[in-house]
């Protein structure tokens, strides 16, 4: 009896094994068919698929602005709660700041200025590569000697300078400011990622504040304004975004071909486990590969049309936004590494759009300081004859001319309706993000 019953165990067993066999072999075979459907159909639009595509060209050693700024990294000073509050009084409201914050912020530029004049000598040179391993998506992982970090700390330096120039009525020092931290966050974008395309909009709205600063006190002479309007018209911030998206692309495809070879070397489980990820670690350590290459196509193809809509104002990719978000929402139970991926994209579309709008609003205040200098004052409406303000005038939120209207101050308002889509009579979101309220420039 116990015979017989050791001799069921077995071929149920080996049924079961077979069974199991031939199921990983079917799947493995329907996964191969439309992880190659993806891959093909990105080669066909000629886009990239693995990060050494991404690397960005060689820059000579004496035209590389990485040395400097790497040696700006070691040189940056920390500033301790009190400096950091009062720098940030300072460079909200360089004129309304306390006297005592404005001295805080002023003592900390000048143990600040060996920095100062490394990240200056660093503005010179025309490119910035850092010395990043595109090999391999693990080798990227690892942050070089300058990080996110200390771009926005350059970029902080820069502005507070900068708003002790507005307090101090030096105005024109402070356009210079302005243009040496656009430049900056351009270098900030050098790698291909979206952290650094996040990093250099993050720079790119500090100098934005500080330009609105600087406008409240005067208007630039004819040169500085073409040089800002130069710097403005030249950020291609969908470009940059789409750019970084292409780049998430490789790393991701690039972590998934990790498997199955490498899944226990660390890299991948390094990094969700940086993120926080403990289900996705459980599920890389004993997920059959059959069912990585179905998440793997499904990644792929869900970046695919995020890279799509990347290139589109949000009044016109509503609907798809919500179709993909649904896609995301309602997801195989194997798609755990591709759906924790993916989250928060939409949000970071209009984050980037946000601050597209404000770019815009940007040039289009230059245009009316401009025109208020020549006239004695601000004209009645943004199409001022003999400039170029209706250039990317359009609000890419609503589909139509951004707002505008005079206030009884004698200044002017402009604002976009923002990400909620609502127009909020030109009431500031930017401390909620523009959950509630609009995206405004006022005067």
């Amino acid at each position: 009896m116990a015979r017989k019953w050791l001799i069921r165990i077995a071929v149920g067993l080996l049924s079961l094994g077979a069974f199991t066999f031939i199921s990983l072999t079917i799947i493995g075979r329907v996964a191969n068919r439309r992880l190659e459907t993806e891959l093909a159909a990105i080669r066909e639009k000629g886009e990239p698929l693995f990060l050494t595509e991404m690397a960005p060209p060689p820059v000579p050693g004496e035209q590389n602005a990485a040395e400097p700024l790497q040696r700006a990294s070691g040189l940056l000073v920390d500033e301790t709660d009190e400096e950091s509050t009062s720098m940030e009084s300072l460079r909200e409201d360089p004129r309304g700041c306390s006297d005592e914050a404005a001295e805080i912020a002023r003592n900390w530029i000048t143990r600040g200025q060996p920095a100062l004049e490394a990240i200056e000598a660093a503005l010179q040179r025309p490119g910035c590569r850092f010395d990043h391993d595109y090999s391999s998506a693990v080798g990227l992982l690892q942050e070089s000697d300058f990080g996110a970090s200390d771009f926005l700390r350059c970029a902080d330096l820069l502005t507070t300078r900068g708003s002790l120039s507005v307090r101090d009525s030096e105005v024109p020092a402070a356009f210079d400011d302005v243009l040496h931290t656009l430049r900056l966050a351009r270098f900030a974008s050098s790698d291909p990622m979206l952290l650094h395309a996040m990093v250099r909009t993050a720079c790119e709205e500090k100098a934005l504040t500080l330009l609105h600063a600087a406008l409240e006190r005067e208007a630039p002479d004819q040169e500085r304004r073409e040089k800002l309007l130069a710097a403005l018209d030249s950020i291609d911030i969908r470009g940059v975004f789409r750019q970084a998206l292409l780049g998430e692309r490789c790393f991701g495809n690039s972590m998934f071909e990790l498997f199955p070879d490498d899944r226990d070397t660390g890299g991948f489980t390094g990094a969700m486990s940086s993120a926080g990820a403990g289900l996705q670690m459980l599920w890389i350590h004993l997920a059959p590969t059959p069912f990585i290459r179905l998440d793997q196509a499904r990644y792929l193809s869900l970046m695919s049309e995020m890279i799509d809509l990347s290139g589109r104002p949000p009044f016109e990719t509503e609907d798809d936004w919500e179709a993909l978000e649904r896609d995301l929402d309602d997801k195989p139970w194997y798609a755990l590494l591709s759906g924790f991926s993916l989250v928060h994209m939409r949000k970071t579309h209009e984050a980037v759009e946000a601050h597209r709008a404000r770019l815009d609003l940007a040039r289009i205040a230059l245009d009316l300081e401009h025109a208020k200098k020549v006239t004695g004052q601000f004209p009645d409406t943004i199409l001022i004859p003999g400039t170029e303000s209706k250039r990317g005038s359009i609000d890419p939120f609503s589909g139509r001319d951004y707002r505008f209207r005079r206030t009884e101050a004698g200044g002017y308002i402009i604002f976009s309706v923002g990400p909620n889509r609502g127009d909020d009579q030109g009431t500031d979101g930017r401390k909620d993000r523009y959950a509630t309220g609009d995206i405004t420039w006022e005067r």
